[in-house]
């Protein structure tokens, strides 16, 4: 997979204007969009890109280049991918050390998603911090 495909996927979230947004409704707009905006890719849906512990399919693939990991997701959920696009923003293009130091457990805290979202969707989006961290902490990405 070339990275450079990977590089502007997550453009478009905005993560001042989730924190800025006034209401769950505003919150679930936006992420819906984000989830929406994402390319298929057909490619990625092999069971070793599978992120275990989400109720909808959910995939994810990271590539490391020039020290920076570069991430590909893809779902069957939009609210999912939505939520996906958010986690990558803020890690797709940075080291693997300024990966691990982010607080990604409380990103939904951070823009009060958590108690919005179902118990399973907290939990798959908690399924996909954690293979974030391990593509960060494994040597072989």
């Amino acid at each position: 997979m070339d990275s450079s495909a990977l590089i502007s996927e997550f453009s478009n979230v905005d993560w001042v204007a989730l924190s800025r947004a006034r209401n769950w409704q505003a919150k679930y707009k936006m992420l819906m969009t984000w989830g929406n905006s994402l390319s298929v890719k057909p490619w990625l849906r092999q069971d070793e890109y599978l992120v275990r512990g989400c109720d909808t399919s959910l995939w994810l693939f990271s590539i490391e280049r020039e020290c920076r990991l570069y991430f590909a997701v893809d779902g069957d959920s939009r609210i999912i991918k939505g939520l996906a696009a958010l986690l990558l923003a803020h890690v797709d293009g940075a080291t693997k050390v300024d990966i691990v130091a982010m607080d990604l457990p409380h990103l939904l805290n951070r823009f009060q998603l958590d108690h919005h979202l179902a118990p399973s969707r907290n939990n798959g989006f908690a399924a996909l911090v954690n293979r974030v961290l391990l593509s960060a902490q494994s040597p072989n990405v």
